[in-house]
């Protein structure tokens, strides 16, 4: 169980510094003796950690004053409130000052690490082991202040809560404030409107229906560049640029749990390719019979998809959105002809050597415009000219749609052989569960 408070820093942020880094109250009473490395945060100073429990994130312990005083003259923002002191309350006993200080620098990194300047110190001068944080009120990245509101306040509280779960220690239960507030209340709207929250509850969804278990749902999520991290059971996910471990549970309810999870992929969409079009498609496999087939079976299986494009990878996702474009690449090959992939080849080597022939055609018109006489018509010419500029216009347009149908069809081919691989796997286990 931990309790946080924070307040405005005023006046003389160097002063509540000195104060929260006392070596009196943040002595390490084990220094000298095997010490384990309290985390693994590429941002977080460890040069005297092992002599006392103050850590500093996005700077140093020995100059965090100055270079949070660097960054307030760096954006002109001198005034106002100078910074924040925040502090994390654990229960008697249920702590070691090891691991307070674990998640009290965990919590700062999560809470400020991606834009904001911390110190973090753990005192162990009362019965409750405690952190104090320093936060500079000026973001490094841009500029942009911190504000203290009820959705920072909230989160904070939040995170707080989730680290102490990730730790096996207890939970306050949120009751409504002498004011009638419930912080709950501003973590979820918080939650509801941030594009990282959102990418992220897209992408589990995606995950879940991409999955054959649970073990594979984790590896198609590290696949989206996700870091995983499992601690007392609890799933937490982290994607780069962001710190923000989200804990997958505790965030998106009940639905997110690993049961619930288990249970949606075993009836997802990913389950049912041997009842949907994909059997059809596969079974049928026009699209191998040649280049104008592959394109339309192609478009045939996008149309389908359109209604529901959540439930496949980026790659067919950005060609469900591109659908138009590859109907006028199909509409091209349906209109010259060209059924197979040599046809294409032989359309284009007939378009370059006309477009070779328009090109030197339209050099001796230029040169009979610049050497004008009397033997040529200089209207004539000019008609003939801007006739040789429209052949050619339409001539490259031709190529550049052969070009992109070319790159089209390896992409094509690629989703198909990725839906097929699906496929063929669910498959499999469909038999080894009949055979069981």
């Amino acid at each position: 169980m931990a309790t946080t408070k924070i307040w405005n820093i005023n006046v003389r942020l160097d002063h509540v510094i000195d104060y929260i880094t006392n070596l009196e109250k943040t002595k390490n009473s084990f220094y000298g003796e095997d010490f384990f490395e309290l985390h693994d945060n590429e941002s977080v100073n460890l040069k005297i950690e092992k002599e006392c429990f103050v850590s500093a994130i996005n700077c140093s312990v020995e100059t965090a004053y100055s270079e949070m005083m660097i960054t307030k003259r760096t954006y002109s923002k001198i005034g106002g409130i100078l910074g924040f002191h925040m502090y994390q309350s654990f229960a008697e006993n249920e702590v070691t000052p090891e691991l307070a200080h674990r998640i009290g620098v965990q919590l700062a990194t999560e809470m400020w690490g991606e834009r904001f300047e911390v110190v973090v110190s753990t005192h162990q001068n009362t019965k409750h082991i405690h952190n104090h944080f320093v936060i500079n009120s000026v973001s490094f990245k841009d500029g942009k202040k911190y504000y203290d509101n009820h959705t920072n306040y909230a989160r904070l509280k939040k995170m707080s809560d989730d680290l102490c779960a990730e730790y096996g220690l207890s939970i306050i239960t949120e009751k409504k404030t002498k004011s009638g507030l419930f912080y709950n209340n501003f973590y979820n709207n918080y939650v509801n409107n941030s594009d990282y929250y959102k990418m992220v509850k897209e992408d589990i969804d995606l995950a879940i229906l991409n999955a054959y278990s649970y073990n594979n749902f984790l590896d198609v999520l590290k696949s989206m560049g996700y870091k995983i991290v499992i601690k007392n059971n609890i799933l937490s996910v982290v994607k780069k640029p962001y710190k923000l471990r989200i804990r997958v549970t505790r965030t998106f309810g009940k639905n997110y749990n690993k049961k619930n999870i288990i249970r949606r992929i075993e009836t997802s969409y990913a389950q049912k390719y041997k009842d949907n079009l994909l059997t059809i498609f596969f079974k049928e496999k026009k699209y191998k019979n040649s280049l104008f087939s592959l394109f339309k079976s192609y478009c045939n299986l996008l149309e389908q998809f359109y209604k529901n494009p959540k439930n496949y990878n980026y790659s067919i996702r950005k060609d469900i959105r591109e659908l138009d474009f590859i109907i006028k690449q199909t509409d091209f090959l349906s209109s010259n002809n060209i059924i197979t992939s040599k046809a294409l080849f032989n359309v284009r080597s007939a378009m370059e050597k006309q477009l070779d022939n328009l090109l030197d055609r339209l050099d001796k018109i230029n040169y009979k415009i610049k050497k004008i006489s009397i033997k040529y018509d200089l209207e004539q010419l000019c008609i003939e000219k801007k006739q040789l500029k429209k052949e050619l216009q339409n001539i490259r347009y031709n190529l550049k749609m052969i070009d992109e149908i070319e790159k089209r069809k390896s992409i094509i081919k690629n989703n198909i052989n990725t839906l097929e691989n699906e496929y063929r796997k669910e498959v499999d286990r469909d038999e080894l569960r009949r055979g069981s």
